[in-house]
């Protein structure tokens, strides 16, 4: 059924703008909430409802909507296929301001200053704010959290909770609350810090709109051990000189915690790098039955001995490659 404007103020249907001010006047004087005697609860709900009511019929458009299709569609808005011809009204003044504002052009002399410096709303048939060939802004309002994951938790997979605020209608379907939600969502192996996830619907009410989508995008923490470039993990191992100049077995420990023991045969120095094929990250892929990993790299960080004795120099030249 909806509100009856009409009757909020005390006036017929075909009462002119003249007799619209009239019934405001009244309703306001006996509702306002600083002058009537009756509970303040009361007294605040209607005055808005008087302010509501004025708002809608002294402006030709909004009382075209209301008289020719009703409340239903004045507040949802009019549409033809796709094209929006008549915006969703939402009454988001606050009362006193419409009273004040009311108050102080029956004045006849205030029509001599701008006092919020912008124009009038145009007419029904314009392209100004409200007309019916405004376009209003119909971008659904999306909300962009971030989730920090390791390293470990790109590698296996996990769940986390991010938790964000947001505005939510109420069951007017026009004014809207805030809302703190958290929600769970699911790490699937090989992400990565790239990875955006978008939950459809899931963000914020907006009028004239659907209701916007929930992002999140990812981020990496610093790994202590390791460094990941696109699906590769590079690994750094220290060796001193008589490890890097003898053959022997280099044991290195991967990110899912296996041992693996790298058998050398050459002399190693900072530049050589050691590549174990499909030891690296997973690479993700909607089929979980493709099953692929990057590269495993081994670096080298070569520790000098601070001092040689000098009765060992004949020595050191005889297996060093000095020229």
């Amino acid at each position: 059924m909806g509100k009856n404007y009409y009757k909020i103020l005390g006036i017929s249907p075909s009462s002119d703008i003249e007799q619209i001010k009239k019934g405001y006047r009244r309703a306001v004087l006996s509702w306002h909430p600083a002058k009537t005697k009756v509970d303040k609860a009361d007294a605040a709900k209607n005055f808005k409802e008087a302010s509501e009511a004025y708002d809608v019929l002294s402006k030709n458009e909004t009382r075209a909507i209301y008289d020719m299709f009703g409340y239903e569609t004045l507040i949802n808005g009019l549409y033809d296929d796709s094209k929006i011809i008549f915006p969703a009204y939402q009454f988001n003044k606050e009362p006193i301001e419409v009273y004040q504002k009311f108050m102080l052009e029956a004045n006849p002399f205030v029509r001599i200053i701008d006092f919020d410096g912008r124009s009038q709303q145009g007419s029904m048939f314009g392209y100004a704010s409200l007309g019916l060939n405004w376009c209003p802004d119909t971008t659904p309002h999306d909300i962009e959290v971030t989730a920090e994951c390791s390293l470990e938790e790109f590698y296996f997979g996990c769940q986390k909770d991010v938790t964000y605020k947001c505005n939510l209608f109420n069951d007017d379907r026009r004014t809207t609350h805030e809302e703190i939600i958290t929600k769970r969502i699911i790490i699937k192996p090989g992400y990565n810090k790239n990875t955006i996830l978008t939950f459809p619907k899931e963000g914020s009410d907006r009028m004239n709109c659907e209701r916007g989508n929930l992002i999140v995008k990812l981020t990496e923490i610093k790994h202590p051990h390791y460094r990941r470039k696109t699906n590769d993990l590079h690994y750094t191992v220290t060796i001193n000189l008589l490890e890097a100049i003898s053959a022997c077995a280099i044991r290195i420990e991967t990110l899912d915690k296996r041992i693996l023991m790298l058998s050398v045969d050459e002399c190693l120095n900072p530049e050589k790098t050691i590549v174990l094929p499909n030891e690296g990250m997973p690479i993700y892929h909607e089929n979980p039955a493709i099953i692929a990993k990057g590269d495993f790299i081994v670096h080298f960080n070569l520790i000098m001995p601070l001092k040689v004795p000098q009765a060992r120099y004949e020595d050191l030249r005889k297996i060093l490659p000095i020229s």
